[in-house]
């Protein structure tokens, strides 16, 4: 009888210790754009993908977001500050964003007066949700994603130098 009751304990260990985090955050692709810039890169993008066998980090240097509404990163960066960088950025998205009801949301009004959009793009438990964000409008947009979106704008700088 004892043998069994080990036995139970044993297996419930082990079924317990190959249980996956049940948060997990696979890819995330996210930038600005601006309709009316100055600059060469209008559209900086970024793609972050985690797989069971690498880590990756890509750039858009295209503006390409601007002909399809979807960035192309098909430039690799292999920098370790940059890949640093962008886990900060991940791990600070706020839960608003990542339990959101919708799989794709505006706030505001992105770009429309040339105050330039925020992208964000990211593949969480597997489902994959889209948010565009007008940075100014902040009497449309969750504080919590305001001050992300401000995050992601600041990242985007870092990135680009």
């Amino acid at each position: 009888m004892i043998r069994l009751y080990i036995l139970l304990i044993l297996l419930t260990l082990a079924s317990c210790s190959k249980k996956k985090s049940s948060s997990t955050i696979t890819e995330v692709t996210f930038g600005r754009f601006c309709g009316e810039c100055w600059r060469g890169n209008c559209a900086p993008m970024y793609s972050y993908n985690v797989t069971d066998s690498a880590i990756t980090l890509y750039a858009d240097t295209s503006n390409h977001y601007f002909h399809s509404k979807k960035p192309v990163c098909e430039v690799k960066i292999s920098d370790t500050v940059k890949y640093r960088i962008v886990e900060a950025l991940i791990k600070k998205i706020p839960p608003v964003l990542l339990n959101y009801d919708e799989n794709e949301h505006t706030f505001g009004k992105p770009d429309d007066h040339d105050q330039c959009g925020v992208y964000l793009e990211l593949v969480y438990n597997g489902e994959r949700k889209k948010f565009i964000i007008d940075p100014t409008a902040l009497d449309e947009v969750p504080t919590e994603v305001a001050q992300f979106a401000s995050l992601i704008d600041e990242k985007v700088e870092e990135l680009m130098k």
